[in-house]
């Protein structure tokens, strides 16, 4: 179901000739799950938008549409929630829409990994704690430039996925987490390339990750690879769809070779084959 609306019934404030309309295509929308909002007028500069606390950039495309993806944390509250949706024009005004937007709860796959004695210091609070902090702070900015919205993104690889994106996992049978992408079974040494433009915003190595290298892609999308054996890149590279970030491992907290690709919107992990499929529309 899609809703369109015109500005002029959903706020307070300037309206504008340009009668500018806003489709949302969704009126619920699950845990861990991916909506998405097209914005349509005259003289619009830029559209933002809030929800469950984050902060979303909509890009335009080629149309001149402003598209915007709008990610449920996998752990929200299930209800009613505000969307918010703020329009800047050209002439420096600004109109507000907002709508209710009803949280579902999902039955994510849940799963126990018994990790070996070497690995069971990565199962401590504070390591995992301090690694959140540090991606959570590079997925929040909102850079410009967005040419994934016109290219799409193109996953790592095309195999099936060894396990899915939002799985619960229980580690030891004790510390439990929540898988934050999807995970390629595939050998040692493998190239694994960048899924769409962007710049590196960090390479380095970490606790849970392992060797990690994530990118940019701007307006509020970052990829990330993990477990790789091998950086290829530093931080501050331009990098294209397709250029090798580096060689797949088994770095990390990680108990056999594999690639864990995930992807971040407006600083909310999402589902990357979820967002590939959207893209792709």
């Amino acid at each position: 179901m899609f809703l369109i609306f015109s500005l002029a019934s959903l706020f307070s404030g300037t309206v504008q000739a340009s009668d500018a309309q806003v489709e949302i295509g969704f009126r619920r929308l699950a845990q861990g799950n991916i909506g998405m909002i097209t914005v349509v007028g005259e003289d619009i500069v830029k559209v933002r938008a809030a929800f469950l606390d984050n902060q979303y950039l909509f890009p335009p495309n080629d149309d001149g549409e402003f598209v915007g993806f709008i990610g449920v944390p996998m752990a929200s509250e299930p209800g009613f929630h505000r969307l918010s949706i703020l329009i800047f024009y050209n002439d420096g005004s600004q109109e507000y829409v907002w709508e209710n937007i009803q949280v579902l709860r999902t039955r994510f796959l849940r799963t126990s990994i018994s990790l070996p004695a070497d690995l069971k210091g990565l199962l401590d609070e504070d390591v995992i704690y301090e690694e959140l902090a540090l991606l959570d702070a590079k997925i929040k900015p909102l850079s410009d430039g967005a040419n994934w919205l016109q290219t799409g993104l193109v996953p790592p690889f095309t195999k099936i996925p060894s396990d899915s994106f939002g799985t619960i996992r229980f580690f030891n049978g004790d510390i439990m987490q929540r898988h934050t992408g999807i995970d390629y079974s595939i050998s040692v040494g493998t190239p694994v390339a960048a899924a769409a433009d962007g710049v590196v915003v960090l390479s380095q190595s970490l606790p849970i990750r392992g060797e990690y290298v994530l990118v940019d892609h701007g307006s509020g999308l970052y990829s990330g690879y993990a477990h790789l054996s091998e950086r290829l890149v530093e931080v501050g590279d331009m990098v294209q769809a397709g250029d090798v970030l580096g060689s797949t491992g088994n770095t990390g907290r990680s108990t056999g070779p594999h690639l864990h690709w995930e992807t971040a919107l407006g600083g909310v992990w999402v589902n990357p084959l979820e967002l590939t499929a959207l893209l792709a529309r």
